[in-house]
Order: structure tokens, then C-alpha cells, then sequence
């Protein structure tokens, strides 16, 4: 996982056009051999988003206050048609 420490302006050059007020994390899972559960904490005092995305970069969902409030969400994420059992992200 790696998380952005800055904020974000029009000088931005990796894609996208993300907000310059919010914090950005990234990460990749490897989903080949099973599948995982990206584990989202109860978040009740903010808006708060995760995007779920393949490697081309298509958003697939969303988990977070607008899609699935603001409770704790564990949320299995499947590669080679959800075989196998899930562990933690």
C-alpha cells in the first residue's frame, strides 16, 4: 500500500484529476491464486470512499459513505471467478 503524504494540485501529472483537499492511498492486490476482503473501519465522522478498479484503471465499485454507509464493510474482492477461500487485505 502506498499512501500520498500531499495534497494534490493542477501540477498533477498521473492521471485523473483528484480533489486538492483529500489524502489519496493506492494499492494493488494480487488476486490470481485467491480471492481477499478489503476490510473497511466503521467511519461515521467524514465522507470516506474506497474505488475498486481493474489494472486498466475501470472503476468495478465503490465502498464507502454514498454506496454503503458509513459501517464497518468487509467487502471480498475475487480474481479467477471468486475459487478459493478470502483472507484479509
Amino acid at each position: 500500500m502506498f499512501h500520498f503524504r500531499d495534497l494534490k494540485d493542477a501540477s498533477h501529472l498521473d492521471g485523473g484529476s483528484p480533489n486538492n483537499d483529500t489524502l489519496y492511498s493506492r494499492s494493488w492486490l494480487y488476486l490470481n491464486d485467491e480471492p481477499m476482503i478489503l476490510s473497511v473501519p466503521a467511519i461515521s465522522d467524514r465522507y470516506h470512499s474506497v474505488e475498486l478498479t481493474d489494472y486498466m484503471d475501470d472503476n468495478f465499485a465503490y465502498v464507502g459513505t454514498r454506496t454503503t454507509g458509513d459501517g464497518p464493510e468487509p467487502s471480498p474482492s475475487s480474481g479467477r471467478a471468486g475459487r478459493g477461500r478470502c483472507r484479509r487485505a
